[in-house]
């Protein structure tokens, strides 16, 4: 299985390697979130802070957890797409008003524009939905899944994670894709019932 779209380039880490830690401040490494604790909580952006504020960014990720993952910053529009049964629903774009799409601003109302399907070329659309089932496979996220994606300036998609057991909630994004392919909320619950259920016809 061949996946073409790429994720930042980007390292793990543990807060004892003291001597790897003072290599990462001389880096030009934006992102760090805490490998086990809850999506977006601890993360932190590079972007144009200074070293002080790299440094105090990379402390407070060790509070969180022993590992941290650090990645390249990559600047673009940010997507999602649910998968269910391997097969791609519509495109999500998320722009928040202010910042990024961060802890605070995934979860308070009114802080992110949730576009679906995104307005985006055909082509770009259809390679995002195709890389979301080839993660979906190379994973084996049998019943549903959600993969998330950057888009940069030059037009490169970028896969930043795969969200084995993404939000249910009427609201969250998963749902609002199938809404937009005419499944309303508790029908997708209900299909999502009997895609979990074929293992064991």
């Amino acid at each position: 299985l061949m996946l073409v779209s790429i994720t930042p380039k980007g390292l793990a880490a543990a807060h004892r390697a003291r001597a790897l830690q003072e290599e990462l401040l001389s880096r030009r490494l934006r992102g760090f979130s805490p490998e086990e604790v809850s999506v977006l909580i601890g993360f932190y952006e590079r972007m144009n802070h200074n070293l002080e504020e790299y440094r105090q960014a990379l402390q407070e990720a060790f509070r969180w957890e022993e590992k941290i993952i650090i990645e390249n910053y990559i600047q673009g529009r940010e997507f999602s797409v649910g998968v269910m049964d391997f097969k791609a629903l519509p495109v999500i774009e998320i722009a928040p008003l202010e910042g990024f799409y961060d802890y605070k601003n995934k979860y308070a109302a009114g802080s992110a524009v949730e576009t679906c399907p995104a307005d985006l070329p055909q082509q770009i659309t259809e390679d995002m939905q195709r890389y979301a089932e080839e993660v979906a496979k190379a994973l084996g996220l049998e019943t549903y899944a959600r993969m998330d994606f950057l888009l940069d300036g030059q037009g490169q998609i970028y896969c930043l994670e795969a969200n084995t057991l993404p939000g249910m909630t009427k609201v969250s994004l998963l749902p609002q894709e199938a809404q937009a392919i005419g499944m309303g909320f508790g029908s997708l619950c209900e299909e999502i019932i009997r895609i979990s259920m074929k293992k064991y016809a």
